[in-house]
């Protein structure tokens, strides 16, 4: 089994929203990309997909719960699902938004997508085959994990930001096999590799491993090229201080491309204090040194900030989709937008308003 560790150069799942320079304005579509609850506050999109508080785009908050729905992971408004649908064959009448297999059935197991599992079938959704027909809906948010499938998670396909939601034997970060088991990735005998749960190793992050077919890193850890243990992550808050979700691991064999936690400085995103081919970005957990991105000043950054030119940064224009911006100084200081307006930054973690501003 290949795995190999590029670097990303991105800080993901990280979309800011801005607002007006002049103060905070009532909670609405200009300055929160969640939903307004009853105290006119942003409750941030990370949030939003609850089924007590529903909504985005500066969207009143629905109450799903109340009515027995629940909240669409990907059009955040409330459903009532017809059930879980699909079998073990899924078939035209099955699916709905459960486990089922779309309109054409999932092979044998839960299958994936409207074309069912690809080419090979099985258990998740693809197995050695699955590619892009056994992988579901494209474009999903790897930060919200928002795939409606059932054991599907949302991973990145492409250094260029791509997502797909593929459906698997378990989840790489809650890490939900039974028994103490570990979630991973396992070779094939034909030579292609699939998440499968196995014997839990002892060895913790940062340690040193040995590769095998399941290697001896502890639950939620994999072994790597630097022979060291890296923890799966979808979102920079799950990796701690001084860290963040900022690198891919090129499995061979599987177009899964699962995130992994690095370790990263803390920075001044006005300063841009960062070592030589490094910016300074923001993350779930502060502003963070990370490998310097191409695209310029109003292009289109996807889910990545990491994608920006030092001194940057992706602000939210969608749910999975945002352009670069330059920071600057709310105090008047340097940098600053010339003739343009400085607006402030809308933390989609806290709702908060941020110490560092964009031009307009």
């Amino acid at each position: 089994m290949n795995l190999r560790a590029l670097s990303f150069g991105a800080v993901l799942g990280f979309l800011v929203a801005v607002i007006p320079s002049c103060g905070t304005p009532a909670c609405g579509p200009t300055n929160c990309d969640g939903c307004c609850d009853a105290a006119n506050k942003c409750v941030p999109v990370s949030a939003s997909s609850s089924d007590t508080s529903c909504g985005q785009k500066g969207t009143t908050c629905s109450n799903c719960a109340a009515t027995g729905a629940a909240c669409s992971k990907t059009l955040f408004v409330c459903e009532t699902h017809a059930g879980t649908g699909g079998g073990t064959g899924g078939g035209t009448t099955g699916g709905g938004t459960g486990t089922g297999g779309g309109t054409t059935g999932g092979g044998t197991g839960t299958g994936g997508g409207t074309t069912g599992g690809g080419t090979g079938g099985g258990t998740t959704g693809g197995g050695t085959g699955g590619g892009t027909t056994g992988g579901g809906a494209t474009g999903c948010n790897i930060a919200l994990q928002n795939c409606t499938g059932a054991n599907e998670s949302c991973f990145l396909t492409n250094a260029s930001g791509s997502t797909q939601c593929f459906a698997g034997a378990c989840n790489l970060v809650t890490q939900n096999c039974p028994n103490g088991g570990k979630c991973s990735y396992a070779g094939l005998a034909d030579g292609g590799v699939e998440r499968a749960c196995g014997a839990a190793g002892v060895k913790t992050e940062g340690q040193a491993c040995g590769a095998s077919q399941m290697d001896d890193c502890a639950t939620g850890l994999i072994c790597l090229a630097d022979s060291k243990c890296h923890k799966f992550c979808n979102t920079d808050v799950q990796c701690g201080a001084n860290a963040a979700c900022a690198s891919y691991i090129d499995i061979g064999g599987s177009p899964e491309k699962p995130l992994f936690c690095v370790p990263v400085t803390a920075c001044d995103p006005l300063a841009q204090n960062c070592a030589a081919g490094e910016g300074c970005y923001l993350s779930g957990t502060g502003p963070l040194c990370n490998t310097a991105g191409t695209v310029a000043a109003g292009a289109v950054c996807g889910q990545t900030q990491g994608n920006c030119v030092k001194g940057s940064v992706c602000l939210l224009t969608s749910a999975t989709a945002g352009a670069c911006h330059q920071f600057c100084n709310r105090d008047a200081g340097m940098p600053n937008c010339g003739a343009g307006q400085c607006g402030g930054l809308l933390n989609p973690v806290d709702g908060g308003v941020m110490p560092w501003g964009a031009c307009q």
